[in-house]
């Protein structure tokens, strides 16, 4: 029993957590701060302000 248990515990447990979490913060995290972000600021950014919304030369 005890050998068993500790093996287990051991093992799968630490391979969940290095793996898995390490997986999903360093990929999926990095992406979405990397990718969503940028999108975000960039598309919401050139839609709030588009590019001639600080052309103040009037054309007439």
């Amino acid at each position: 029993m005890e050998f068993e248990f500790d093996e287990l515990l051991e093992f799968e447990f630490e391979e969940l957590f290095e793996f898995e979490f390490d997986e999903l913060f360093e990929f999926e995290f990095e992406e979405l701060l990397e990718f969503e972000f940028d999108e975000l600021l960039e598309l919401e950014l050139d839609e709030l302000f588009p590019a001639n919304c600080c052309n103040f030369s009037s054309g007439d």
